[in-house]
């Protein structure tokens, strides 16, 4: 049987057939209406009859996305649930666990965290300032003294 990201593979090839021929067949179209606006008869027929292939190419692509693409997904929903793993065990997490995890980080780590906090920062500048809820958040921090 194959794996998810197999099954995740077949899946977006799919797609990116669909994807492919359905561009040709609109490039397909707009280039023998630019033949007939320059009055090119004979390359706006031969542009008519490629959009003719490419649409049936793409109707394929799509058919085989509806009727393929169930038969995947099932069986990437079922890879999933046959491979899930186990739970991990309960662990109580410190704040000391993440200060000394942060201690070591890796310097594109630190730049990750900063630019979350500085995020979060961010989107609330423009807010109302809760004096009462800063207040009580500073003084669960006066135990430190």
């Amino acid at each position: 049987m194959a794996t998810l990201n197999e099954w995740i593979a077949i899946i977006q090839w799919n797609y990116e057939q669909a994807d492919y021929w359905g561009i040709r067949f609109g490039n397909s179209i707009y280039n023998a209406g630019v033949s007939l606006k320059l009055h090119d008869y004979d390359g706006a027929g031969d542009h008519l009859k490629a959009s003719r292939q490419n649409f049936s190419y793409f109707r394929d692509s799509i058919m085989t996305l509806q009727d393929g693409d169930s038969f995947a997904t099932i069986h990437a929903f079922r890879t999933i649930r046959d491979d899930w793993p186990e739970a991990a065990e309960p662990y109580d997490l410190t704040m000391a666990d993440i200060i000394a995890t942060m201690l070591i980080a890796a310097p594109d780590d630190v730049k990750w965290i900063v630019g979350i906090i500085d995020a979060y920062r961010q989107s609330i500048w423009d807010k109302p300032f809760n004096r009462e809820f800063y207040a009580a958040l500073a003084r669960g921090f006066e135990q430190w003294v």
